[in-house]
C-alpha cells in the first residue's frame, strides 16, 4: 500500500532548518506571551529588592567596622587634606553610639530584604509560568512549601556572597591587607572576584530554569541556555562601557545617568532571561510544536508576509523527516486507507496530492495539509477512502501524540472542530 521512504536530507541542512524554526517559534511565542511586560516587571521587582540587600549589606560593614574601628584607617588615602572631609575618630564615635541601634537596624534590613526578595521572585516565577504553563503540572502544596523554604535559603546565600564580594573588593586595596598578603595573591584573588558575578549569576539562572519551569527539562539544556544568557548579557555590559562614557558629566549628571544605564541594563538582563527561558521551552517540546505549526499552516494564497514566512519556513518539516518510520512514499492510485479501517494515525502530506472519497463527495489534500485526524480524533473507524492521486511522499503521526497537541493547543482543537464539522455535514 505504500513503502517506507529513506532519509534524504542531509544532518548539516536538517540542524540548519531546524534551528532556523526553533528561533522563529522563540520569538513568535516571546511576542504572544507579551514577555517584555514580565521582563520589566522583574527589573522593576529586582531594583526594589536592592535597597534592603544595601542595607544587609551596609548593616555587615558596619558590624565589622564596629568590631575593628581600627580597619577605617586602611580605606583612607595617604592624603593630609583627607582629614578635614573625614576623621577616623569621629566615625569610630559614630559606630560606638550605634550599638543600641544596629540590632534594629539589621532586623528592619532583613525582613526588608526577605519581603521585597520573594517580591521579586514571584515576579521571575510568574515569567516563567507564562511560557511553560501549558506542559506544567500542578504542584502539590508540600512542594510548595518547600519550594517556599528553597527561595529563602537562597536568599540568604545570594545576600552572603553579594556582602562578601562587596567588601572584599575594597578591603583588597587598603594597605592593611597589603601587610599580610602577598601581591601576586592579591592579583589573582583581583581577577577572581572580577569573574565571580557572573557565575553566580549563570548558577541563578540556571536554577532558575531548572526548577522554575516544573517541567523538569534536561541540566545541560538549562545550563547551555544561561550560558548564553550570561555571555550575551556580558557583551551587553561591554557595549554600554564602550559607548557611554560616564565620566564626562558632573557628579548629578553621572549620579542620574549611571542610574538611567544600570535600570536599561536590568531590563535587557530580564529580557535576555526570558527570551532564553522560552527557547528552552520550544527545544523541550519542539516536536508537539511543530506539529502544531504544521496543522495551522497558512493557506498558500495568502499574500500577508508573516503567515506566508511561516509557511515557507515550517512546510517542510526537517525534524519529522529524520523518523524513518514515520514516512512513506505512496505510488499513483495506491490507496492508503480505507473506509472502515482502524484510525490509529494521522498523515501530512510533505509531497504530492491525495484525494479522499466520501460517500458523497470528493476532496484533495496537497502539500501542507493534515488529512485522517476527524476519524482520530471521535474515535471510530475510517469514514473515508484516502488515495494516492499522485505519487506522494506522507508523514505518518501517531493518534496520541496528535490528540496531545490539540489538547495543549487551543488554536489546534478549534481547527480540528471545524473540520469534523465540515466533515460530517456531508455524511
Amino acid at each position: 500500500m505504500f513503502t517506507q521512504a529513506q532519509k534524504k536530507n542531509t544532518v548539516r541542512k536538517t540542524t540548519l532548518l531546524t534551528f532556523v524554526q526553533t528561533v522563529f517559534l522563540s520569538a513568535s511565542f516571546f511576542i504572544q506571551n507579551d514577555l517584555l511586560t514580565y521582563a520589566a516587571a522583574c527589573a522593576f521587582n529586582f531594583m526594589m529588592s536592592v535597597i534592603p540587600v544595601v542595607m544587609m549589606i551596609l548593616s555587615v560593614l558596619l558590624r565589622l567596622l564596629h568590631t575593628a574601628p581600627e580597619l577605617l584607617a586602611g580605606f583612607m588615602p595617604a592624603e593630609p587634606s583627607a582629614d578635614n572631609l573625614f576623621s577616623v575618630n569621629r566615625m569610630a564615635q559614630a559606630l560606638a553610639a550605634m550599638e543600641h541601634t544596629g540590632v534594629l537596624f539589621e532586623i528592619i534590613a532583613g525582613v526588608s530584604l526577605f519581603l521585597m526578595a520573594r517580591r521579586f521572585f514571584v515576579s521571575v516565577m510568574t515569567g516563567l509560568s507564562c511560557i511553560f504553563h501549558r506542559y506544567a503540572p500542578e504542584r502539590p502544596m508540600i512542594v510548595t512549601l518547600l519550594s517556599l523554604a528553597g527561595e529563602v535559603l537562597l536568599i540568604i546565600i545570594v545576600s552572603v556572597l553579594i556582602a562578601a564580594v562587596t567588601a572584599a573588593q575594597p578591603l583588597l586595596n587598603t594597605e592593611l591587607l597589603s601587610a599580610f598578603i602577598p601581591q601576586v595573591l592579591q592579583d589573582m584573588l583581583e581577577q577572581l572576584l572580577y569573574f565571580v558575578p557572573d557565575t553566580l549569576l549563570f548558577c541563578f539562572v540556571t536554577i532558575c530554569y531548572r526548577a522554575g519551569s516544573r517541567t523538569s527539562p534536561r541540566l545541560y539544556l538549562c545550563a547551555a541556555g544561561a550560558l548564553c544568557c550570561t555571555v550575551s548579557f556580558a557583551a551587553v555590559r561591554i557595549a554600554f562601557r564602550l559607548f557611554l562614557d560616564m565620566s564626562r558629566y558632573n557628579l548629578i549628571y553621572g549620579v542620574l545617568s549611571g542610574t538611567i544605564v544600570l535600570l536599561l541594563e536590568v531590563f535587557i538582563f530580564f529580557v535576555l532571561f526570558l527570551f532564553f527561558a522560552q527557547y528552552i521551552f520550544v527545544l523541550q517540546f519542539f516536536d508537539d510544536l511543530l506539529l502544531a505549526e504544521l496543522y495551522l499552516l497558512p493557506d498558500r494564497s495568502t499574500l500577508k508576509p508573516v503567515p506566508a514566512l511561516r509557511r515557507l519556513l515550517f512546510i517542510n518539516p526537517a525534524r519529522l523527516m529524520q523518523n524513518d518510520g514515520a514516512v512513506f512514499y505512496c505510488a499513483p492510485d495506491a490507496v492508503i486507507y480505507q473506509a472502515g479501517d482502524a484510525a490509529d494515525s494521522v498523515f501530512y502530506i510533505a509531497e504530492g496530492t491525495v484525494e479522499l472519497l466520501q460517500p458523497n463527495r470528493v476532496r484533495f489534500y496537497e502539500r501542507g495539509q493534515f488529512f485522517g485526524e476527524v476519524s482520530a480524533l471521535l474515535p471510530q473507524q475510517r469514514l473515508a477512502t484516502a488515495r494516492a492521486a499522485t505519487a506522494v511522499q506522507l508523514i505518518r503521526i501517531d493518534r496520541g501524540a496528535f490528540m496531545r497537541m490539540a489538547q495543549s493547543n487551543p488554536d489546534v482543537s478549534k481547527k480540528a472542530l471545524a473540520q469534523i464539522m465540515s466533515f460530517t455535514s456531508y455524511r
